[in-house]
Parts: structure tokens; sequence; C-alpha cells
């Protein structure tokens, strides 16, 4: 049995999936009686992003190494039952851990999520991979399991050369956490299309853009919704789709929503009719999650992940904005039903936390 779980939460952003992920993660540990004592590090204060696509340059590294700090003066009570748990692989000070933990005799079990890492040729990490990929060979040689969302992540760490110890376990979610914070009851649908993602290369917003043009040429009272909890949009897409946005704008064909709280954005989602993901990287993708969540149809690529993740009647031919308004047009005569056969994939990642807990217990 195990005595305690050492439990290292990512850093809470309004913006991002972390604001639920140490909520989910503690609830999951309740659940189970098995696993002992948690004790976690690091503060619950909700913050916003500054730089960086996905987690703060900055506050990333000094929250991180805050919690190797913090757990530094317990070092000693570690014992070979134990489990540290990282929620997230890249977690600044863990050679300093590991070399403590060597001083100390102690060789807990460790486990980490990769959510993406420099495998990924799409991913932020993957210009960092010269420096990157040492980091990274550290930590699979070190710990015992590394969780990924899906098999063609898995197959990508393999490619790379790491280790057996990668597990395909899902993406660790809680649609009830999501319910709880969006609408009562089903709000009307509107004509809306969603585009959750940043304004990243690798999310293409320019297929976005392409989609709700063409749907526009279709059904005039179709309107794309771009949403973001920052204060302005941003993203390395930005500077080339500047013009088209403030174009279809102007056409009201598309509406920019700026600083919304995750109510608002809920809400949002809620009384959609479809959100549309045009990512060429996404390992299952919370916002997909939460969108089937809330009662949107998410229409997704067929491509990578996806043809895992995603049920039959969301996917689209990966890249071809036509074939995406063709999902989205061929799914609304039926609406109800295709929202109902998506709402599949909610359970194997609403128990994807179960499994992880399992795992180690």
């Amino acid at each position: 049995m195990t005595k305690r779980i050492w439990y290292f939460p990512i850093e809470r952003y309004a913006e991002r999936y972390t604001e639920g992920l140490r909520d989910w993660t503690l609830a999951a540990f309740k659940r189970h009686h098995n696993v002992g004592k948690v004790v976690t590090f690091g503060d619950k204060k909700l913050r916003r992003l500054g730089t960086g696509p996905v987690l703060d340059a900055t506050q990333r590294v000094s929250y991180a190494t805050g919690q190797i700090n913090a757990f530094l003066q317990y070092v000693g009570e570690v014992a070979q039952a134990d489990v540290l748990w990282f929620d997230d692989m890249f977690t600044p000070g863990m050679d300093g851990l590991l070399y403590a933990l060597h001083m100390h005799g102690a060789r807990p079990m460790i486990v980490v999520r990769n959510w993406a890492q420099s495998v990924d040729v799409f991913d932020f990490t993957f210009p960092m991979r010269d420096w990157m990929r040492h980091y990274e060979a550290m930590v699979y040689e070190r710990v015992h399991r590394v969780w990924v969302a899906c098999e063609y992540h898995k197959q990508l760490c393999h490619a790379a050369g790491w280790p057996g110890n990668v597990h395909s376990i899902g993406l660790p979610f809680d649609s009830r956490w999501v319910r709880a914070r969006g609408p009562k009851g089903r709000p009307a649908r509107r004509p809306w299309v969603v585009f959750s993602s940043p304004r990243d290369t690798e999310k293409r917003p320019d297929l976005f853009l392409d989609a709700i043009e063409h749907m526009a040429s279709k059904h005039t009272t179709v309107v794309g919704v771009v949403c973001t909890g920052r204060d302005e949009l941003q993203g390395t897409a930005l500077d080339s789709t500047r013009d088209r946005i403030a174009a279809l704008r102007a056409s009201k064909k598309l509406k920019v929503l700026t600083g919304l709280s995750r109510a608002e954005y809920y809400e949002v989602l809620a009384s959609s009719t479809w959100q549309l993901n045009t990512a060429c990287q996404d390992w299952v993708s919370f916002t997909m999650l939460e969108a089937i969540a809330l009662g949107a149809l998410s229409v997704v690529p067929a491509f990578r992940g996806f043809l895992e993740c995603a049920a039959p009647v969301q996917r689209y031919e990966a890249f071809n904005a036509h074939a995406a308004v063709d999902t989205m047009l061929r799914n609304f005569r039926h609406m109800d039903a295709a929202v109902e056969a998506q709402r599949l994939v909610l359970a194997d990642h609403d128990s994807t936390l179960n499994r992880q807990i399992a795992s180690i217990t």
C-alpha cells in the first residue's frame, strides 16, 4: 500500500486546463481509499498567462523550483513505497530532486505526465530540442512511468529512443467539474462556430477563417466566434491573420470575445452549435472535451491522436476547410444524435485519473 503520494501539480492558469487539473486530481485521490496520505506542493493561486503559448515562461520555472525547494525539507522522510506524482514532466529542479533522493538513499516510484514535448514537431518545445532532449532523456531514464494521452504520442516517444516506460492512458478530465461551472440547463443553440485554441501557427487559425468564409457563403446566419481568456488576441499566427479577422468582423461573420472568465466561456460553448478544431497538434484536446461536456458538437481533423480519441461523426479530412464545413452541416441535420455519439468520448477520459491511480497502488 502506498504510504504517501507527494503531489506536484502544475500552477493554475485562468486561460488553461490547469485551472481545473489540480482539483480533478485531488478529487480522484479522495475517491481511492488505498492511496494513503497526499502531500501537495505549490499554492492554489489562479494566475494569468504572460509570456508563453501554454504555460507562462517564467512562472513555470519559479513555481516548479519552489515546489522542489519545499519538498526538500521532507526528502529524508520519503519511503520506497511512496510515489512522487508530477503533473508535468518538464519540472525545473528535477535534476536537484533526483540528486537529493539519491544522496538520501530514497528510491520512491516517480510518475510524470508528458503533454507533448520535443518528440512532437508541432510542439513549442521542438525548437528547443538540441538541449531539451537531454532533459527528457534524464527524466525518462529515471522515472517509473511516463503517461501520455494516446497511442500515437506513445509511438513518437518510442521513435525518439525513449525506453519502454511510456504508457498511453488518456487525458485527465472531469466533465462534472466542467458542467458545474457551465450554465444551468441547456441554452438555446445559436448558429455559432467556436474557435477555442490559441492563435498560434500550429493551431491553424487560417484554416478556421477559411471554414467560416466558406460557411458564410452557404448559410448567412452562421457566425464564427473566437474565444480567449486573455485581454487581447495573441499568438504566433496573429500577424498573418489580423487583416482577415478584421474583415470578417466588419462583415459580421466573426465575433472576437476577449477577457472571458471560465463561466463566460462555458456559456458560449453551451449555447453554440459547433466547435471547430483545426490544430496540427492536439493530443486529445481539453477544448474538445469541454465542448462535448457542454453539448456543442466538436468537429476535429482526422489526424494524429484524433483518429483514436474522437468519434467518427466528429472527424473531417485534415487541412480541408470545405470538408470541415461539410461535416458540420451534415451533422446539423441530426444534431442531437451527433452530440450523443460524441459523448462516448468523455467516459474514457473521465476515467483517466482512476487508471493512473490504479497503476501506482
